[in-house]
């Protein structure tokens, strides 16, 4: 039995949805053209049009460029939990997963 690989949850296409909703009122805030944004961060006009889709397939960096030019990375950041510099690391068996408890 197989994953579907092109299964994506809900929960995450609508937080991709909001945040491409808060990345181009952002934009427009700071009467930035998509081009500029492109521009700054060094990536291209077709990219940045994704992200303000909310396109998932585009890469993570170029989302994370766009938050911190944009000044959003350290407001989500603070939502995040700290995390422990010094946890040690360890192996995580995962469980299989099939299509009765998926």
């Amino acid at each position: 039995m197989s994953v579907n690989i092109n299964f994506f949850p809900l929960d995450g296409q609508i937080f991709c949805e909001k945040l491409a909703f808060l990345i181009k009122q952002k934009r427009l805030e700071r009467q930035l053209r998509q081009e500029d944004l492109a521009q700054a961060i060094g990536s291209s006009l077709s990219t940045i049009k994704r992200i303000e889709r909310g396109d998932k397939s585009v890469e993570y960096g170029v989302v994370i460029k766009a938050l911190w030019y944009l000044g959003i990375l350290d407001q989500l950041n603070q939502s995040l939990p700290e995390t422990e510099q010094k946890t040690k690391q360890r192996r995580i068996r995962l469980a299989k997963i099939d299509e009765d408890n998926f």
